[in-house]
């Protein structure tokens, strides 16, 4: 028993010590984002509906660093203040899927190739399924009143509200006075205080999660899965989850190193952090019915679409994170 947690411990150390050089860079730009991109910005690009806000909402979620619950009433808000239906989808889509900091982590733990297909696909499920949400018309759908918060259990319940919070400050849309050094001093408090603590939970289950099935899942496991049983395992087992794109990405690390099909890999990325039953929710109540199923839809379709195309044309591996287990094994 002792061995057991010996080599659980080790192989978590492992995963957290590579991925610590990613995530403080992470957190570094996260926090410039936080002080440096206006609100209004986002805002005006987001009122009219078409392709072009779809366009915007998807652009701009990208880097932003929410998760898949604090992403709900910051769309949400975004869908009180004029975004369009089809903009506020595409922005639930997009962000949690892949932000700033998810980002420099995929790319030091899972590789560039793997990295540049989670943002392409993320970018090109969120234009479609808002486009043609925006393309359906719904009566009765509500537009303003009270926003819906971040489910408790998800990213500590509050983390929705603190990111809102950063994201609205006067000094992101007007502040002209303040100067540079104080922005700078807040974006530095923002990124390596206020976020790591917002995601200080969510990211040590992944982490523990991701040390624990490096010591437990043999090596070869998934080897003998196809491509086909893979995907469709990942994709049930990512719509009820919460998942959030950073705390995914190590356990995603270690799947892949254990042999689970890229495809498979990249389903357990893009849909898990995209759904989850209080997003529906949300959707539901901001966005309709129809948009919820055409959301589902869509997001399970672009997904398997991705998957297929990581399928046929890629053998992605992690050469570190094997080596990190075979060494953590013979050990």
């Amino acid at each position: 028993m002792l061995d057991f947690f010996a080599s659980w411990l080790t192989a978590t150390w492992s995963i957290v010590f590579s991925s610590a050089p990613y995530l403080l860079l992470g957190f570094f730009v996260a926090g410039l984002i936080s002080q440096f991109l206006p609100l209004t910005l986002i805002e005006k690009r987001l009122a009219q509906p078409g392709a072009t806000s779809v366009f915007w909402a998807t652009v701009f979620g990208l880097p932003l660093p929410l998760c898949s619950c604090s992403v709900i009433p910051v769309g949400t808000a975004l869908r009180q203040k004029g975004a369009s239906r089809g903009a506020t989808a595409a922005f639930l889509i997009s962000t949690p899927e892949i932000g700033v900091d998810s980002f420099i982590l995929s790319l030091g733990l899972l590789g560039l190739p793997l990295t540049l297909i989670r943002v392409v696909a993320a970018f090109c499920t969120a234009f479609v399924v808002g486009f043609f949400i925006d393309k359906t018309s719904e009566a009765n759908v509500t537009r303003s009143g009270p926003g819906v918060d971040a489910d408790p259990a998800c990213c500590e319940g509050h983390l929705g509200k603190s990111k809102l919070k950063v994201l609205e400050q006067p000094l992101l849309v007007q502040a002209i006075s303040a100067n540079f050094s104080s922005r700078l001093f807040s974006a530095f408090r923002y990124g390596f205080i206020d976020l790591p603590k917002d995601l200080f939970k969510v990211l040590a289950v992944g982490f523990v999660l991701a040390g624990l099935f490096s010591v437990l899942v043999p090596d070869d496991f998934f080897l003998g899965f196809s491509n086909v049983l893979a995907v469709l395992l990942m994709l049930a087992l990512s719509f009820p989850l919460y998942v959030c794109a950073t705390s995914a990405t190590p356990l995603a690390a270690v799947l892949l190193a254990k042999g689970l099909p890229p495809a498979a890999v990249i389903v357990f990325l893009l849909a898990g952090p995209a759904s989850n039953i209080t997003t529906m929710g949300a959707v539901r109540k901001f966005l309709g019915k129809k948009a919820l199923l055409l959301y589902l839809i869509g997001v399970s379709t672009m997904t398997l679409i991705t998957a297929s195309i990581v399928g046929s044309f890629f053998d992605l591996k992690i050469p570190h994170l094997l080596s990190t287990d075979r060494e953590i094994h013979h050990h």
